[in-house]
């Protein structure tokens, strides 16, 4: 039985083979490694060759990070398997507005009010409508009609 180029467990002749994503990492940091195996391999057996490897969780300047051997890649791929595709243009606007977005600061937290804080900008406005000079009582009335017709 012939070996992989990279090592790993032996090619069976007329072996399903694919290409296929393993789990690996802890519970909180997973991590996958790109993998050429049999169909009916469970994922933690050993596989015939890795091909690449992803970081799904982001790194200090907010990137993925995916590492594929293209020329193994392309190798299995000339052996049986289905083709891999370029990338769409639309994943590269996305990529560029996500940077965008993570470079732009932060807009500040508003402070939450304490409850002295609030009761204080409470009685302003309570003093404010005492002292605005009376309205009559037609203006009353259309701004109460205005507010009813704003809320609805």
């Amino acid at each position: 039985m012939p070996f992989a180029a990279s090592g790993g467990r032996a090619l069976k002749e007329g072996a399903k083979l694919v290409i296929r994503f393993s789990r690996k990492g802890c519970a909180n940091r997973p991590f996958y490694h790109l993998q050429l195996t049999d169909k009916g391999v469970e994922q933690w057996e050993q596989c015939i060759e890795q091909l690449g490897s992803y970081d799904p969780l982001p790194n200090e300047r907010n990137e993925k990070l995916a590492s594929f051997n293209f020329e193994r890649i392309r190798y299995w791929m000339g052996e049986g398997l289905a083709g891999f595709l370029p990338i769409h243009p639309s994943s590269y606007i996305h990529a560029w507005q996500n940077r965008r977005r993570a470079e732009e600061p932060e807009p500040p937290m508003p402070k939450k009010l304490t409850w002295r804080e609030r009761k204080k900008i409470l009685m302003k406005e309570a003093e404010d409508r005492l002292n605005a000079p009376a309205q009559s009582e037609e203006e009353e009335e259309l701004s109460q009609e205005e507010a009813a017709k704003s809320s609805s």
